[in-house]
């Protein structure tokens, strides 16, 4: 689960992803031999041994926290796909479950990387300042600099009025090891800044590492001009030096970061700034989609699950993803193998699709999203999607439901739970509505394009990407049962007929 930020302009094309095969976790491979003709009974083929199974590959060390577009991404891929197969499911689209689209690799320009005011000084990359966000084109750009200092927790100026729109403002809080809770709490209430320069007394092994993950390379959408609000870290000579030109002193700022908020320019002083990347390569990167149904019918039902995380550390510990979003991508597959046994009419398709860079804002699903746009394909009415993420923890009886204001699929979710006594879960709303989880996965796609879609979701925890979010840390039972709920709420969304005779 992530930030979203909306892309455009992605085309989807096969992958030939040739020459991998997975043992399938569930039996023999190829499509299943028994068949059901109803949705209570094919659900057995949902339990809790299955789920398991998958979590067990999809977060173990050797997928390397599932990066988007790395290698073990595409064999995550694989595995899904070999997995669909497996449960009798089509490929979505020509012959292969697995489709891409395209990303840019780029790093950044340590070379260019300054700060510094026009004449000098200026310091470069980990030369007292260290990028940590955002992006700049190669001339960079130059503002006149603002201080602000204090404690956003005792009040003081209102930032959303004060004097700051267009200028680089150099913070001075009560944390000065990076970037923490003040920062965010003041960088969100400014309207419009240039660029950050946070003051820092980081330690240096803690410096070297921020230095190596922000050389790392970073992935973009083409379309994406990677020009954002630039962020540095800066320390004490550089702020300074910055700071006393304006006739301020860095010592007197620093006395005051445990008072209210206080804003006061820097007369005279504009900060120039450079943090370019080059583009190094462009890899794709993969989703998987199956679909189950007849190909006459004109209406879909998506099911999604994202199955990327975030890689490794810079220290080399994985993230695993285990609940973000083995969980969900675990009890997709679930489902699929329950549609994929079941032989009865419908009047929609279900499309199941596993999508990536949905820790980066949802690249791949809004990639699957321009395909059903593009006057080149079968356009089909959407009904509904039903996304899975981070469904594996907290309360065992309870599975929240997010959906937008006028959404119905909550109610009918209710329904079906109250309806079914295996699946024993209590369906509860959106008991976090400040942190805006309805766009930070990728139902966001759909709703932004106005198709009904709801958010199944247990809900933040402790482990939440850390390197701590592990397979032992999962509720396997509910895990089941969320999926059996799912799958029932999506049988009724396809119109399943009376069994076939």
């Amino acid at each position: 689960m992530s930030h979203r930020s909306m892309t455009d302009g992605m085309r989807l094309s096969v992958s030939a992803a040739a020459g991998f095969v997975l043992a399938c976790v569930a039996g023999a491979c190829g499509p299943t031999h028994v068949m059901y003709d109803s949705p209570e009974a094919a659900i057995v083929e949902i339990d809790t041994a299955r789920v398991r199974a998958y979590v067990a590959t999809l977060a173990d060390d050797s997928m390397r926290g599932r990066a988007t577009p790395g290698p073990e991404l595409w064999d995550a891929a694989r595995y899904i796909s070999a997995e669909l197969e497996a449960g009798g499911l089509r490929p979505f689209i020509a012959d292969s479950f697995v489709l891409s689209y395209p990303l840019e690799e780029r790093r950044l320009d340590t070379a260019r990387v300054a700060v510094g005011m026009p004449g000098g000084p200026e310091w470069g990359f980990r030369d007292d300042v260290l990028p940590r966000g955002g992006a700049t084109g190669l001339d960079g750009i130059t503002a006149p600099a603002v201080l602000i200092t204090g404690d956003p927790s005792k009040g003081g100026a209102d930032l959303a009025t004060a004097d700051v729109e267009g200028k680089v403002v150099i913070l001075v809080f009560p944390e000065h090891t990076g970037i923490g809770n003040a920062f965010w709490s003041v960088a969100s209430s400014i309207p419009t800044p240039a660029a950050f320069l946070l003051y820092s007394e980081a330690t240096d092994s803690m410096w070297e590492s921020r230095a190596r993950a922000v050389t790392a390379p970073a992935y973009h959408t083409p379309d994406d001009t990677s020009r954002s609000l630039p962020i540095f870290e800066i320390r004490r000579p550089a702020a300074a030096t910055l700071i006393s030109r304006g006739g301020q002193d860095l010592d007197a700022a620093l006395n005051h970061a445990d008072g209210p908020i206080s804003v006061t320019p820097i007369e005279g002083v504009e900060v120039q700034l450079r943090l370019p990347y080059i583009t190094t390569a462009r890899p794709q990167a993969p989703i998987v989609a199956a679909v189950w149904g007849d190909e006459a019918v004109d209406r879909e039902v998506v099911l999604s699950a994202h199955m990327d995380h975030l890689g490794m550390t810079s220290d080399g510990d994985v993230y695993n993803g285990a609940d973000d979003n083995a969980s969900g991508v675990s009890a997709l597959l679930a489902i699929a193998r329950a549609f994929g046994a079941l032989d009865a009419p419908a009047s929609a398709h279900v499309v199941f699709l596993f999508t990536s860079g949905e820790e980066q804002g949802g690249w791949g699903v809004d990639a699957f999203m321009h395909r059903l746009g593009s006057p080149a394909d079968a356009k089909r009415a959407v009904v509904a999607d039903l996304n899975l993420d981070m469904v594996g923890r907290n309360a065992p009886d309870t599975i929240h439901v997010i959906e937008p204001e006028n959404g119905s699929l909550r109610t009918l979710a209710e329904r079906t739970a109250t309806d079914h006594n295996d699946i024993a879960l209590t369906v509860a709303g959106d008991a976090w509505p400040a942190a805006d989880f309805l766009h930070r996965s990728d139902q966001a796609a759909f709703v932004d394009d106005s198709i009904p879609a709801a958010f199944f979701f247990s809900g933040p925890h402790a482990d939440y990407h850390q390197t701590t979010d592990d397979p032992a840390t999962l509720d396997y039972g509910k895990v089941a049962r969320v999926a059996r709920l799912v799958f029932r709420v999506a049988t009724s969304l396809a119109g399943i007929d009376a069994p076939r005779h």
